[in-house]
């Protein structure tokens, strides 16, 4: 706002003041609309007589949402402890960030089958991803730590195959293809899994040219 107060006190010709306000209002509109959890808390006026704009935080309501800043609010028809209730609502969090996953890293949509059985393979077979994908999480909080499966994927990403193309004397091309080295952070999460990342098998072939 108050950069868009120095643009009117200023002139600037991309507001086309002489015209009217419609420009000055737009730039207020889509601030609002980028802003809509801040703007609710504001009162914003522009005279354009005047070339001036007021604009100034309802405290009130501003005080009001400050009690509830960094506070979860759950309602419930089910007389539980508050501790209970709490983990049922995590449940549910985890419950929607299962399908997430499903529905987008782990390939349950889009489904391009057309027999039943296919159709319910790929359901099943996703299932299973989800399955692997929450147990490397559980076994990370077992081990203390805590973090999601898209921090895992994040680190254990850089993590790769590459594969070595050499050519000898006799008109043969070897390929070898071995896993890289891991960094700190992801051989800590290889020891808290149990996976010996140094017995990560190497492929060697030898194909002849024609």
């Amino acid at each position: 706002m108050e950069k868009i107060e120095v643009r009117i006190r200023r002139n600037d010709p991309r507001l086309k003041l002489n015209e009217g306000a419609t420009l000055v209002n737009r730039a207020i509109g889509s601030l609002i609309k980028r802003s809509t959890r801040a703007s609710k808390y504001y009162e914003i006026n522009y005279v354009h007589e005047e070339r001036r704009l007021n604009f100034y935080r309802k405290s009130p309501e501003w005080e009001k949402a400050g009690d509830l800043h960094g506070c979860y609010c759950l309602r419930c028809s089910i007389d539980l402890p508050d501790e209970e209730l709490w983990k049922l609502y995590i449940t549910l969090t985890k419950v929607e960030t299962s399908f997430k996953y499903m529905k987008s890293d782990l390939g349950l949509r889009p489904v391009h089958h057309q027999l039943d059985r296919r159709c319910r393979a790929h359901v099943w077979i996703t299932i299973l991803a989800y399955h692997l994908l929450r147990y490397a999480e559980y076994s990370l909080e077992c081990c203390g730590y805590s973090a999601t499966w898209n921090t895992i994927s994040r680190i254990l990403q850089t993590h790769c195959y590459t594969t070595i193309v050499a050519n000898s004397t006799d008109n043969v091309e070897y390929h070898v293809r071995s896993p890289g080295r891991p960094d700190g952070q992801q051989k800590f999460i290889y020891e808290m899994l149990d996976i010996d990342y140094t017995a990560l098998p190497v492929q060697k072939r030898a194909y002849k040219k024609n």
